[in-house]
């Protein structure tokens, strides 16, 4: 009873989070012009790991959001996705995108594993959601439970930044670079790489090319500096 009334209590505080706090408008067009921000990322992480070497493996995003890296994702090939996501208005746009063969559930992540004890994911990923994680040791934890050995985690979260805290009430557990390495490798990870991106404003509305990484972590309000993190499953 109690652990029902955590859920619904979690899920109910992110109701219309996207619309609210992000200003998502519920169309495809914004989808597209919003995975802009992502793309150079996802180019990046390919440079250091090859994650589409298998396409047809089945992975795992927390925090789905509006779609936007699900939408990279798609185009890339990937056949057998999960997302999840806890705002049900994001969810719902999502399950209707029309990505074939790409699942968008309402959960978070403590149901989810409980209920796909026995599914494993060659890869999760998890951009900009660690920091809302309401007990990040034990869902990271969850998490590495998910992804078969030898399995990546690949994700980003906010650098400790004062802005980066107090511009989003939901931002519970914005940790330093080696904070996040010290949980991972605590959590069954290894070869866990914390690397600083920092993206001037604006520029990858005019072309997502244009939305090159700085590799240092740069206070300023209009900055973005966040944490990539990409992470490997420890083989037993």
């Amino acid at each position: 009873m109690e652990l029902n009334w955590e859920l619904n209590r979690m899920m109910s505080s992110y109701s219309n989070y996207f619309k609210k706090q992000v200003g998502a408008q519920f169309n495809l067009d914004w989808v597209r012009k919003d995975s802009d921000f992502v793309y150079n990322q996802l180019r990046h992480v390919k440079k250091i790991v090859p994650f589409d070497s298998d396409l047809d493996a089945p992975v795992l995003e927390i925090g789905s959001g509006m779609g936007r890296l699900a939408l990279l994702l798609y185009e890339t090939g990937f056949s057998d996705y999960t997302g999840l996501e806890i705002d049900s208005e994001a969810q719902k746009f999502t399950q209707n995108l029309g990505f074939q063969s790409f699942n968008f559930l309402n959960q978070e992540i403590k149901e989810f594993a409980k209920q796909n004890s026995d599914q494993r994911f060659s890869c999760v990923f998890c951009f900009e959601t660690l920091e809302h994680l309401e007990q990040p040791l034990q869902e990271l934890r969850l998490i590495s439970s998910l992804i078969k050995e030898g399995g990546l985690f690949i994700g980003s979260t906010p650098y400790p930044f004062k802005k980066n805290i107090v511009s989003d009430k939901s931002h519970l557990f914005v940790l330093h670079p080696i904070n996040w390495k010290r949980l991972f490798e605590k959590c069954g990870f290894e070869h866990v790489i914390v690397s600083a991106m920092t993206f001037l404003p604006y520029l990858w509305r005019i072309n997502k090319k244009l939305n090159f990484i700085i590799p240092f972590y740069i206070p300023g309000m209009k900055l973005v500096s966040t944490s990539l993190i990409i992470a490997r499953k420890k083989k037993q």
